[in-house]
Order: structure tokens, then C-alpha cells, then sequence
């Protein structure tokens, strides 16, 4: 056995505790370990990977085994128990907090200016439905101001077990352009081994340790079955097809991949639905399909409608019995529908969000979003005179938008210059 143990090395709470636990076992009776960086300063205390983390789980789960001699920047140990090689212990259980070490939950987002508020509420809904277990948020910056991001940290409660980071996208990346990309280029920049995916268009109604906690039996990432396009579209190979909404992904073995998947970005002409087309092509017999109420989209709408790939894939009433509660609601489609979208008459009620110009009628759960949005710094926005004017705006693009183009169309169809030419 050993009498002394320097513990030291990657800077993370998982591999201080791991080495911890092993050496403690080979260490004699009076034995000293040091722990180095309890008090490191490179990033915060309360983050979920700092060394802290990992030295306050094994205290706590050897506490009855040594006595403190010193705690400061190092923690120094004698070990008052007997050597015990192997993993017996008097107990037939130890419970180890597991959010002590880096087994919170981490969580990414990408959001600009337009979608800050929608952010903030899609936070605020996870911390609260989630109230067992730390959360690292990681929010990927795509044109937030400051006053942006200083309104999303105040409209998250002040908890230990939060913490928020916002990171840029690097100079020449593809999300700067266009931010539908940014979720594929914040792959490269999260400093996680599993990351949960959520849009800033949802709302979590539940827990996510239950979603966080599951097993991708060797895939690289779990996801809901796309509730519009269940079989795919026009712009992919047929097959079963997912809503990049929500996604579990296993971030070690992403990683491997990042090469061959930016190639294709790079390559590939640009489909439909943008960047859920590529990565359901790159990771098309490497995602798990999960639970429909991990995603619910279409509420109120086309989830409710007849199509011949929504009864073949869910023949016996899975859909509507997944939506009665779902975990997370996934506003999909356009903040600000289109002219043309809110008169369609095969599609009513139309497809929007709630705080957009037209709401989002007939969403069972719009109302749950807005009660949510009380709790935030934007709680009074509802009923401002800022949203008002938003919308009226708003509004009128609408109208230009679609009066154009409508009359594009018929004088192409009457043709140019003609005597029925529309002026």
C-alpha cells in the first residue's frame, strides 16, 4: 500500500474523483492525499466539470474514512480507515450524488437577437420542470447583443445548480450566416461528452432527467420521429426521418465524425428543411428513435390531420396519446406566418408561435408558454406597447409580401404586357 497520494492532472470533476477512488483503495491506514485545485480559477466553481466537484463527491462518499488536515487551494487527507482492495462496503448501496461530479445535465441552444426571449422562456421552462438536477446551459451565440444575454441570465432563477455560457461561433462559420447552421457548427465547440439539443422554440414541461438518462445502445444520438415528414420528403432517401428539435448526442463519438460531416455541409445542395436534412443523412442508421412526447410538434394542427405516413407509422392512436402530456412542446413552423399560410383552408388552424404576429390558435398549450414568459425578465411584453407595434409590422410585411407575389403570378400568367397585363 501507499502512504502518500498526490491527486492532480485533466482539470475535470469526473477524472479527480475517478483517480481518487482508485488510489484510495491501495492507501495504508494514516496515509496522506493531496488534492490540487479546489480552488481553481480558470472557470467557475459552481460549473460542473471543475475539480471541486469531483473532490466534494468523493468526501463525500469516503466521509466516515479520513480526517481534514488542511482545505484551501489543496485538500489534504489522512486516511483514517483500514486498506480495502476491491468494491465491497458495509453497505449493499452507496449513494453518491451524482450531480456532484459532471453528471448534471448539459444542455445547448442556439439563439440570435429574435429568438433571445424564446430562449429565455425555453431555459426558465427546463430549470423549473428539472428541479433534481444541475444544468449546464451552453448557448450558442449567433447575433445576441449584450443587453440579450444580460436579460437571459436574469430571467433564469439564481441556483448553484445552473450555470449559463454563451459561446461564439468562430469567424467564417456557416451559422454566422445563416443561423439554421449554427447547430452543426456548435459540434465542434461544446466541452461535453453528452450534450441534449433543444431549439429555442420549446417548451419542457418535464423533468429531463428521464430523457438525459438515456441508453443510445452504441448510436450516436437519440431523437423523436418527425411528426410532418415521418418517412422523409422530396429532399432525402425515404426512410424513417427525425426532428432535430430535440436531440441526445453522444458527443465523444460525434466527435470522431465532425471531418466527414462539415465535408458533407460543405458539399451537399441545400434541401428543404437545411440542416435536420443533413444530419438525418449523415447519422441515418446512427440515431435512436424515442419517446413522441420528447418532441411534440404540430399541436393543434397537422399533428391532428390524416396523412398516409402518419397512419403507417403510427397506425393505432400513438400520436394523439403521446400529445396528451408531452414532456416537450416543439413550436414549429414560422413566427410570422405568411398571408397565403393563415387562409389555407387544408391546413387550419394555421401553423405559427405564440409570440408571433398571429399567435398560434388552437395550440393547447400556447397559454402554458405565455404563463412561463410571466416568470421572466420579458413578463410584461405581452401586453407592451413594443409587441404591439411588432406586430403591426409585422403584419404589413405579411400583406406586401404576399400582394407581390400574388400579383407576380397572374401577370405571369396572363403575360407580360398583354391586355389582361395587372397593374
Amino acid at each position: 500500500g501507499f502512504d502518500f497520494v498526490y491527486i492532480d492532472g485533466s482539470h475535470r470533476s469526473d477524472d479527480t474523483f475517478l483517480d481518487a477512488e482508485l488510489a484510495w483503495r491501495l492507501m495504508r491506514p494514516g496515509a496522506l492525499v493531496i488534492f490540487d485545485d479546489y480552488e481553481w480559477k480558470m472557470e467557475p466553481a459552481e460549473s460542473m466539470t471543475h475539480p471541486k466537484r469531483g473532490i466534494d463527491a468523493f468526501l463525500a462518499l469516503q466521509a466516515s474514512e479520513y480526517e481534514i488536515l488542511h482545505k484551501g487551494y489543496q485538500v489534504i487527507l489522512r486516511k483514517t480507515a483500514e486498506r480495502r482492495i476491491g468494491f465491497l462496503t458495509k453497505k449493499e448501496t452507496v449513494e453518491v450524488d451524482d450531480v456532484k461530479l459532471e453528471y448534471g445535465i448539459n444542455i445547448a441552444m442556439c439563439a440570435d437577437s429574435a429568438y433571445a426571449m424564446p430562449t429565455a422562456v425555453a431555459v426558465r421552462s427546463a430549470v423549473d420542470a428539472t428541479e433534481d438536477r444541475r444544468m449546464s446551459f451552453y448557448i450558442i451565440d449567433c447575433g445576441l447583443s449584450e443587453d440579450d444575454k444580460k436579460m437571459i441570465r436574469e430571467s433564469v432563477p439564481a441556483s448553484t445548480r445552473v450555470t449559463l455560457q454563451f459561446i461564439e461561433l468562430p469567424d467564417g462559420s456557416k451559422g454566422r450566416r445563416d443561423p439554421t447552421w449554427a447547430k452543426i457548427d456548435a459540434l465542434s465547440l461544446l466541452p461535453v461528452e453528452r450534450a441534449l439539443f433543444l431549439d429555442s422554440d420549446i417548451l419542457v414541461r418535464k423533468a429531463l432527467g428521464a430523457l438525459w438518462s438515456v441508453d443510445l445502445h452504441g448510436k450516436m444520438l437519440a431523437a423523436v420521429r418527425d411528426i410532418g415528414h415521418p418517412l422523409g420528403h422530396s429532399g432525402v432517401e425515404r426512410g424513417p426521418y427525425f426532428n432535430a428539435g430535440v436531440m441526445l448526442l453522444d458527443m465523444a463519438r460525434i466527435r470522431a465524425r465532425l471531418r466527414d460531416l462539415f465535408e458533407l455541409v460543405r458539399n451537399r445542395a441545400e434541401t428543404t428543411f437545411k440542416d435536420q436534412d443533413v444530419l438525418n443523412t449523415f447519422f441515418r442508421d446512427e440515431w435512436l428513435e424515442i419517446d413522441l412526447g420528447w418532441n411534440a410538434t404540430g399541436l393543434g394542427t397537422y399533428a391532428a390531420m390524416h396523412s398516409e405516413d402518419r397512419a403507417a407509422v403510427w397506425p393505432h392512436g400513438e400520436l394523439k396519446e403521446a400529445h396528451r402530456n408531452p414532456g416537450i412542446v416543439h413550436f414549429s413552423g414560422p413566427t410570422h406566418p405568411t398571408m397565403a399560410s393563415v387562409l389555407n383552408e387544408y391546413v387550419q388552424p394555421w401553423i405559427s408561435k405564440p409570440w408571433g404576429y398571429a399567435g398560434a390558435p388552437g395550440h393547447p398549450f400556447a397559454e402554458e408558454w405565455w404563463s412561463v414568459l410571466g416568470k421572466t425578465v420579458w413578463k410584461n411584453w405581452r401586453q407592451s406597447e413594443e409587441r404591439k407595434a411588432q406586430q403591426e409590422e409585422a403584419e404589413k410585411r405579411a400583406l406586401s409580401v404576399d400582394t407581390d407575389e400574388f400579383l407576380k403570378r397572374v401577370s405571369k400568367a396572363c403575360g407580360r404586357g398583354g391586355q389582361n397585363q395587372v397593374w
